[in-house]
């Protein structure tokens, strides 16, 4: 999946197993998610709770977006649709540096710097 420019949109595109010949043609759109305000942060977060990151074999399913306008969306990696509830962070995304990083599923964290 790929944030577009500008970021209002998520992409989830489905390419090639690895192994197979790539090719820019053969990438499809599953499907294509409008946001409300920019994607300002992205975060993978991952199934397994033992797990850390993609070095301990795991795979993340969900990915948490945090738009400008403070709301933060869960989205299936696999089928590119919204999952679950979205939230809006207290006070919105403040308009400083935000950076999101995942927890687990449907868990993330999102820290802000500066703004409002």
């Amino acid at each position: 999946p790929v944030v577009q420019s500008p970021p209002r949109a998520w992409v989830c595109l489905r390419i090639p197993a690895i192994g197979e010949t790539v090719s820019v043609d053969e990438a499809a759109v599953v499907e294509r998610t409008v946001l409300g305000a920019d994607a300002v942060a992205v975060a993978a977060c991952f199934e397994n709770s033992g797990a850390r990151g993609p070095g301990d074999g795991a795979i993340a399913e969900e990915a948490a977006l945090v738009l400008g306008n403070g709301a933060v969306r869960f989205l299936d990696l696999t089928t590119g649709k919204p999952c679950g509830k979205s939230v809006k962070l207290e006070g919105g995304a403040g308009g400083g540096t935000v950076a999101a990083c995942g927890l687990g599923a449907r868990r993330a964290a999102v820290v802000r710097q500066g703004g409002e």
